[in-house]
């Protein structure tokens, strides 16, 4: 069962992510001078190296670009990094799942909360380096709490789909390397979607990964209302969606999961 409201259950199931996720991260650590550090300076140093190239390299002319860039970068590599990090989760803790009656996706939750902590830390650092006037305006913190938590719901449902996928189709893990690394070329974050041809542009708008970039844009770059609640909207209904289709996956294939991992 995914979901079991039993409150002991419940509170077995939080120990257990808990305790992973600290075992994950002491492990991560240990034996590192820097320690976490070394984590939050990987989206740190992504942000200011593309920064420097595409705004006095390649001389992108984008007011506020700074901010623009930091919408969509950070949001990217936290979706792409979750991704990447939990797709192959399942098979590689193999040992423990035939060993120990655990829930797989226990491991995967462990893993994308460790990932937010760097995502939010990360992200925290660099708008407040970047443009702290943006939380001058009430509005704009429990509005990023709302798209911060739409995309990690996103993010875990893609991720547990993709991880699903794996332990059948070993093949899963190297074609999401080459969709994503496809993907950040045709995702408009560091440039904006009006540069790209009118029939790219409307290929752009079915791409699940903008898609949950753009309240972030519309919302730190822009601060256009309007514009937040339709992309809102839009990824509402694509985490709906893949909610749903994980969750249908999951009911028909887990019974025999187990015998593929």
């Amino acid at each position: 069962m995914i979901l079991n409201l039993n409150p002991k259950a419940i509170r077995q199931k939080l120990e257990l992510i808990y305790t992973i996720t600290i075992a994950q991260m002491k492990s991560r650590y240990r034996k590192t001078f820097a320690g976490f550090l070394w984590v939050i300076l990987n989206p740190i140093l992504t942000f200011w190296v593309q920064a420097l190239i595409f705004k006095h390299v390649l001389k992108i002319n984008i007011e506020n670009y700074y901010l623009f860039l930091l919408a969509g970068v950070i949001p990217w590599v936290f979706i792409t990094s979750s991704l990447t990090m939990t797709v192959g989760i399942f098979v590689s803790n193999r040992p423990t799942l035939m060993a120990f009656k655990i829930d797989p996706w226990v491991f995967l939750i462990s893993q994308l909360l460790d990932n937010f902590i760097n995502f939010v830390v990360s992200y925290l650092i660099l708008i407040l380096i970047v443009d702290k006037t943006v939380f001058l305006n009430p509005w704009v913190i429990p509005l990023l709490m709302l798209t911060t938590f739409f995309l990690v719901v996103f993010a875990f449902f893609l991720s547990f789909l993709l991880a699903t996928l794996n332990v059948f189709f070993r093949d899963t893990q190297f074609i999401l390397s080459f969709v994503l690394g496809l993907a950040y070329f045709v995702t408009p974050i560091f440039y904006q979607k009006s540069l790209l041809p009118l029939n790219i542009q409307k290929l752009v708008d079915f791409n699940p990964l903008y898609i949950f970039i753009k309240p972030f844009q519309n919302l730190l770059w822009k601060f256009d209302v309007g514009l937040y609640w339709s992309s809102m909207l839009d990824a509402f209904g694509v985490m709906v969606l893949v909610s749903c289709v994980c969750l249908i996956y999951w009911r028909k294939k887990r019974n025999v999961l187990y015998f593929q991992i």
